[in-house]
């Protein structure tokens, strides 16, 4: 849970999800092999917000390696907001773990973006629905 934050849960029937418009070129996806300083960036923007204890960089790469989507939003040469979720292959829905906003960039609508670009990712990969 972020410090001071609020624990949620949400479900999105993707059926009839029709997005919005956004700045899809500011969005980018981590790969194992990405950049060190991006993997270190998004990993210590989760780690800090949820309180992980250490090792963020591994943890990260850990949960790459086991199928997780991050993806993360870049605007002035900063990553602002991380959103990590999974397809869960054998069924018809995708989950949430973690979505991350440095504290001086919230209230700008940036995990909105990243939640609703992962909606339409979803939409796209004919899942159902979104936990």
């Amino acid at each position: 849970m972020d410090k001071g934050g609020e624990s949620l849960e949400l479900k999105f029937k993707l059926k009839n999800f029709k997005g919005t418009p956004m700045h899809k070129h500011l969005i980018k996806t981590l790969e194992v092999d990405s950049n060190e300083n991006d993997i270190i960036e998004v990993a210590n923007l989760i780690g800090e917000n949820h309180d992980w204890n250490n090792n963020f960089t591994k943890r990260v790469i850990e949960l790459l390696e086991s199928g997780f989507t991050i993806s993360y939003l870049y605007i002035n040469s900063k990553i602002v907001s991380v959103i990590v979720w999974i397809d869960m292959k054998s069924t018809i829905f995708s989950r949430l773990d973690y979505i991350s906003t440095h504290k001086e960039h919230r209230k700008n609508g940036y995990a909105s973006m990243l939640i609703n670009y992962t909606l339409e990712t979803c939409k796209r990969k004919k899942m159902n629905t979104f936990f």
